[in-house]
């Protein structure tokens, strides 16, 4: 899916990929930085200073924007495997994007592809959460209320307790199938599969992802009036704008999926057009395109 955005900055390559900053990543860092600090972490720690705060929080953000670009390289990584080139990375405010030099040619590749990051994110995340656990002092926290027991730990261990979950979060969360997220293109894969039309596939899948969209919205605006759907993210204005955003801009990146295959289909198709026909369409979209009384057509 090709999204315009804003101008990026270079970052380097990783296994010959271009890694891209959009100015937006400014956003997310601020919003996950604000939230943890000002929410998650007080809530965690009432004890810590704003200093320890605010300093764990961007590393938060940080580490988060950290587990987003494995996801995206796992992408890649699998597309590769699959024939399927990816010429770079671009981070941004709602997640990442791989520019692929070609959609998928079968359902099989789009289906492990689309597979690679959510089972990435979810394997990093059982990574941290037990590297979090190793590093918590056990025997002082079985002499700990429960209640008590977050404030126990240290602002490290505090760190990965709260980065495991996440990127677990992000990997399910990515499995929704709202179109074009990565639960999207499964449930795109798999009806392609079942129908051998990518057509209708992908319109399938389009309106699911526009379903999904106003499920997110509903939750951020469930969030926005401090109903705790997803208790370890928080509730109040920023985590419900957040949820809120991220359903439109779903809404908007299916719509847009969808035109650009129907528009890609239609490019196919006319290109394997015999050379007369393809002048014959080519002279009747030029008269069309031009006030002609005889035709009885134009603008």
């Amino acid at each position: 899916m090709k999204i315009k955005l804003f101008p990026k900055i270079y970052c380097g390559q990783i296994a010959y990929i271009k890694i891209y900053l959009d100015w937006s990543l400014s956003i997310m860092f601020f919003l996950i930085t604000l939230g943890m600090a000002t929410s998650i972490f007080p809530s965690w720690h009432p004890e810590w200073s704003i200093w320890t705060l605010w300093i764990l929080s961007a590393l938060a953000a940080l580490f988060f924007i950290l587990s987003i670009l494995v996801h995206e390289l796992s992408h890649a990584l699998v597309g590769r495997g699959k024939n399927i080139e990816v010429k770079n990375i671009t981070l941004f405010v709602f997640g990442g994007v791989a520019q692929l030099e070609h959609e998928p040619h079968t359902w099989q590749a789009e289906l492990w592809m689309a597979f690679a990051g959510p089972i990435a994110s979810i394997i990093l995340g059982v990574i941290i959460l037990i590297i979090s656990i190793l590093t918590m002092d056990l025997d002082y926290i079985k002499t700990v209320d429960s209640v008590h027991v977050l404030e126990s730990l240290s602002p490290s261990t505090t760190l990965l307790f709260w980065l495991g979950p996440i990127n677990i979060f992000l990997g399910l969360f990515n499995l929704i199938p709202g179109f074009p997220m990565d639960g999207g293109r499964v449930l795109r894969a798999v009806l392609w599969g079942i129908t051998y039309d990518i057509r209708r596939a992908t319109f399938w899948a389009y309106r699911v992802g526009q379903v999904c969209a106003g499920l997110f919205m509903g939750i951020g605006i469930a969030t926005i009036l401090n109903f705790p759907i997803i208790p370890f993210l928080g509730t109040g204005l920023i985590g419900g704008l957040w949820f809120i955003f991220i359903g439109w801009f779903l809404y908007r990146s299916a719509q847009i999926s969808y035109d650009q295959l129907l528009e890609l289909l239609a490019q196919e198709a006319f290109a394997s057009l015999p050379a007369y026909q393809k002048v014959f369409i080519k002279i009747i979209q030029f008269l069309k395109s031009h006030k002609h009384p005889n035709l009885g057509c134009g603008k």
